[in-house]
């Protein structure tokens, strides 16, 4: 199997039946312009994605060749879901940037795998809260998320409960952020001063499940898991 770029060497499990209901099928995930091959279990990539699911357990062209082909994805991100697929942590000696954790949210919701966005924020929010000054706040991941998200996205309001509650920098670079996302900072901002003399929560002080997370079916989390352990 070919073995993709950092930050992950996305291998199949050594023990197949580690994993429920796994069989022997894979199918051919081909991420970019120049196909670059993932390979995947099927059952378990579909167990995880109702995308997946539909295109190889459907009549779709993609069920019949066992593959498809993702041009407008990334490799170099694409290794993090496959790790995330297999339950396996990653394996980096660095926690993943702002920008890789937004971008994967992004992906996971296109796949529908809203545990993986789930993680991302979780991530987003414990890096935050740990050590503020590490994060890389700018306009391009703004960007990146305001043209890929809703107006009721959980990532954009992480983003601004970001820099209106917990980043203390002198060197954010945002003369180029979507305007969209500078209004809603304000907005948060004048808020911000009236909730602390009242005795408010901040956002990130708050349930992670209940503020940031997705919950298609209503529900709620589970025990929580991380993309770094």
């Amino acid at each position: 199997m070919e073995t993709p770029p950092e930050p992950a060497n996305v291998l199949l499990p050594a023990n197949p039946t580690s994993f429920m209901g796994l069989t022997d099928e894979v199918v051919t995930i081909l991420i970019g312009p120049e196909e670059r091959p993932f390979y995947i279990h099927k059952a378990l990539l579909s167990s995880k994605s109702p995308y997946f699911k539909a295109a190889f357990e459907g009549s779709f062209r993609e069920a019949a060749d066992k593959a498809i082909r993702l041009p407008e994805e990334d490799p170099k991100l694409f290794p993090y879901y496959v790790l995330w697929v297999y339950e396996k942590p990653l394996e980096t000696e660095h926690p993943i940037s702002l920008g890789e954790n937004c971008r994967l949210h992004i992906l996971a919701d296109k796949f529908g795998s809203e545990q993986l966005q789930n993680l991302t924020v979780d991530n987003i929010r414990r890096q935050a809260v740990d050590d503020p000054r590490s994060i890389d706040l700018n306009s391009t991941t703004i960007n990146c998320v305001y043209d890929a998200t809703l107006p009721d996205s959980p990532l954009r309001r992480i983003l601004v409960d970001l820099l209106a509650w917990q980043l203390y920098s002198d060197n954010l670079d945002l003369a180029d952020a979507d305007p969209e996302y500078l209004l809603e900072t304000v907005k948060a901002l004048t808020h911000r001063l009236p909730s602390r003399l009242e005795g408010e929560v901040a956002p990130f002080d708050k349930n992670e499940c209940e503020t940031y997370h997705v919950h298609r079916d209503g529900g709620s989390c589970a025990a929580p898991t991380t993309l770094e352990q």
